[in-house]
């Protein structure tokens, strides 16, 4: 039923993963799944951009990287888990990989909605409304 779960994985957060990741793990080992493991990187604006170092995008989304493949090790995902980070708009960046690796649910955290999330939409509740395959979201 689930073959391909979609993890995001926003590490500001303070327990990145916390929630999110044993509820993908438990699916995954009860349906034989694979699990992708994604943080978005938030577009830079232009004037901020040209006065980072050169290279210093890369610099940053290796680090990034390499925090989502400890998460993987510290909750035991298989080996086989798929590590990706992106740079773009968070909710259209979720919804475009979910498409991408065909995934059949995506599993993500929400935090308590706060009164801008009520006027703008928190990245759940967009994701929840405009992505094709089943959302789960946990608190």
């Amino acid at each position: 039923m689930f073959n391909k779960i979609l993890v995001p994985i926003d590490l500001e957060h303070t327990d990145p993963g916390s929630r999110a990741l044993p509820a993908a793990l438990e699916l995954a080992d009860k349906h034989g799944s694979q699990i992708t493991l994604i943080h978005i990187i938030p577009i830079i604006p232009a004037i901020v951009a040209q006065n980072l170092p050169e290279g210093h995008e890369k610099k940053v989304a290796a680090q990034l990287k390499a925090e989502l493949e400890a998460l993987a090790v510290k909750y035991a995902l298989a080996a086989d888990t798929q590590i990706e980070v992106i740079h773009g708009a968070v909710y259209p960046e979720i919804i475009q990989c979910a498409e991408d690796i065909e995934a059949d649910v995506i599993i993500m955290f929400s935090h308590r909605p706060g009164l801008s999330d009520y006027l703008l939409g928190s990245v759940a509740a967009r994701v929840v409304r405009h992505a094709k395959s089943s959302v789960l979201v946990l608190r």
